[in-house]
């Protein structure tokens, strides 16, 4: 769940189960006795945030916030490539975008595919003198 941004929904659905089952016990039981996953819960008082969810909220929430914290810094988005991909706009967008980036590489990367490209044709006097 802390890879994935819509983990979070997630979680929240499991804090959201677990006041339910809190505030509103299944008929004829008292939370006290009920055996389901709020029984961690059945301590607290019911005007109070309970215990258990709270614990809950933050085993997840602190290691999430560190991870988005360190996501951020380290790659300087909060979503990961995978959505400014799909999420640029039109195929003409897409197309001037790509363009783009491919003329950036070339300015800060052509000299090495340069030198890739002209080593055929350096090696091939050294191919004929042995031949």
């Amino acid at each position: 769940a802390l890879t994935r941004p819509d983990g979070i929904i997630f979680a929240g659905t499991i804090a959201l189960f677990l006041f339910a089952a809190r505030w509103f016990p299944r008929e004829g039981r008292s939370p006290e006795h009920d055996e389901s996953l709020a029984a961690p819960l059945a301590s607290a008082r019911q005007d109070s945030l309970p215990r258990g969810a709270s614990l809950y909220g933050l085993i997840f929430l602190i290691p999430f916030i560190l991870y988005t914290y360190w996501r951020y810094h380290y790659y300087g988005n909060l979503l990961p490539n995978t959505f400014y991909a799909k999420a640029t706009g039109e195929a003409r967008f897409q197309l001037t975008d790509g363009i783009a980036y491919i003329i950036g590489f070339f300015k800060t990367n052509g000299h090495v595919l340069l030198f890739m490209a002209a080593v055929p044709f350096l090696l091939s006097p050294l191919r004929r003198a042995r031949a």
